[in-house]
């Protein structure tokens, strides 16, 4: 099947053979999210002009729509919100986000991302130069202290109390008043945030649960010094030596057994990804893709950042487009409901086609990739800056109802297999692997750390994709093939000493 073009909107679209079946597939690009919903309206005024009629039009168009919203499905039943997406501010699940960062941080620690000759590292230094790394400081992390006095109802200087039997007194007219040794800011969290819980620590500090509310947070020290990352040069081996973008794709879709509060797992490993990567110097997009297909193949994906290169990490910007089931359940469903009318002329029907798995999101991406290089070479005015195709890596995961822990474990390893999918691109596979088996000694085997690599190196072999209209030329493809080859050769070849 060959590149089939149309107008829509105003828009050229073009279809090709999907990846996935015998049917078509639609992929575009879009700049953010005022984007592609200015299209898609205009894309559902031409098809109404048109007396067409599809399943999204009847839920969401007509008459404000027929579909009404559910708490126990979207998150909400406010049909307005939901209808002006803009409004939200907050994810769904505010405290599932904090705590997942929390747990993040943990995963961080002495990470190295390949070198070649001693370059492309992350560094630790004393030097406040680089980045703070929460989870080298959380080595020697300790509670600060601060000693609030019962009778004068106030924090007192920690340089007059008196410890006496174990006990804290504070001297003020002659007489010592009983004084409690609390974390610091105990106090004027316990002000700010009367309802907080007053918790005991082992050596009988008192502090708070939660440790920041507001603009007001528990202080805490380190003992480790080392504790800010910075990076040496980094250099692309395979890609031309001069490309330090990275672009991860995220995506909320997911069937409708998936709790809503499991949407986010998949959106962490880009995130933590491209925290990992930005402090070391690389410039990473965040985007979002909606992939959704019917029974015979036919598909539509399209993206849109939501974290731009060199941008810092907005979690609250990711996980509402990345994962609040307030959009994805409702807006995006009324988004490609329309574009498989308009670009593939399907109705989806009231179950909105079927997401795909992990592997079949592989697949598709490496035709999207594909998609985008035949965009950058015609110059279709797309913001597309990365053109290492190697360098655009599928960052979600499957999602699923399980345990905390089981879906913590699916976002390490993910975020790893990219981690040294980079690597093996700036550095080799021969350096990448050294760096996989000293970053993970102590944690994962050895055996299970190499064999964990080789599945990552493996998924960096050139593909064709599915329509002939989207295939490299022939010279480039066989310098990408032999590229690979000789890192897998390397690897095979170190393998035996490791």
């Amino acid at each position: 099947m060959a590149e089939q073009k149309r107008i829509v909107a105003g828009r050229e679209l073009s279809t090709y053979k999907s990846p996935l079946g015998s049917g078509k597939a639609y992929y575009d690009l879009f700049e953010n999210f005022k984007d592609i919903t200015d299209y898609s309206r205009k894309v559902e005024q031409e098809l109404i002009s048109k007396n067409k009629t599809w399943e999204a039009r009847t839920d969401f168009i007509d008459r404000g729509g027929a579909y009404n919203p559910r708490d126990s499905f979207q998150g909400s039943s406010d049909k307005r919100l939901l209808m002006n997406p803009t409004e939200i501010d907050t994810y769904l699940y505010q405290n599932v986000l904090e705590r997942e960062l929390q747990n993040l941080s943990s995963v961080t620690q002495d990470l190295k991302l390949g070198a070649s000759a001693k370059k492309s590292r992350l560094e630790f230094t004393e030097q406040p130069t680089g980045i703070f790394n929460f989870g080298m400081a959380s080595k020697g992390l300790y509670r600060k202290r601060e000693f609030f006095c019962l009778i004068l109802n106030m924090v007192v200087d920690e340089n007059k109390i008196e410890r006496q039997n174990g006990l804290f007194f504070y001297p003020t007219g002659g007489d010592l008043a009983l004084c409690e040794l609390r974390q610091e800011g105990t106090t004027e969290m316990l002000l700010v945030n009367p309802n907080a819980k007053v918790l005991t620590a082992n050596d009988g500090m008192i502090y708070t649960d939660p440790i920041r509310f507001g603009d007001v947070s528990l202080k805490f020290a380190t003992t480790t010094k080392k504790v800010y990352l910075k990076k040496s040069e980094v250099k692309n081996l395979t890609g031309g030596g001069q490309e330090k973008y990275v672009d991860v794709y995220i995506s909320p879709n997911a069937n409708s057994t998936i709790q809503k509060e499991n949407l986010i797992y998949s959106a962490l490993p880009s995130i933590l990804l491209a925290q990992t990567l930005e402090k070391a110097g690389f410039k990473v997009r965040i985007n979002k893709f909606i992939l959704t297909k019917t029974g015979s193949g036919n598909l539509v994906m399209y993206t849109y950042p939501l974290k731009d290169y060199g941008e810092p990490v907005n979690y609250q910007r990711i996980a509402i487009d990345g994962a609040d089931p307030r959009i994805f359940r409702y807006e995006d469903l009324r988004k490609f409901g329309t574009f498989f009318k308009s670009a593939l002329d399907i109705d989806l029907g009231t179950g909105y086609g079927s997401s795909v798995d992990e592997q079949e999101a592989d697949r598709v991406i490496n035709d999207y990739k594909h998609w985008l290089n035949k965009e950058i070479k015609k110059g279709s005015g797309k913001k597309i800056f990365n053109k290492n195709l190697n360098l655009h890596l599928m960052g979600t995961i499957n999602k699923s109802n399980d345990a905390h822990d089981v879906q913590m474990q699916r976002v390490t390893t993910k975020f790893k297999e990219m981690l040294d999918r980079v690597a093996t691109e700036f550095s080799g596979s021969e350096q990448a692997v050294k760096d996989a088996i000293e970053r993970d000694s102590g944690t994962i085997p050895k055996a299970q750390i190499i064999r964990n690599f080789e599945t990552a190196l493996l998924k960096t072999e050139p593909r064709h994709p599915a329509d002939r209209d989207l295939q490299l030329p022939d010279n480039e493809f066989q310098q990408k093939l032999t590229n690979y080859n000789n890192n897998l050769a390397k690897f095979n070849q170190i393998n035996t000493t490791l």
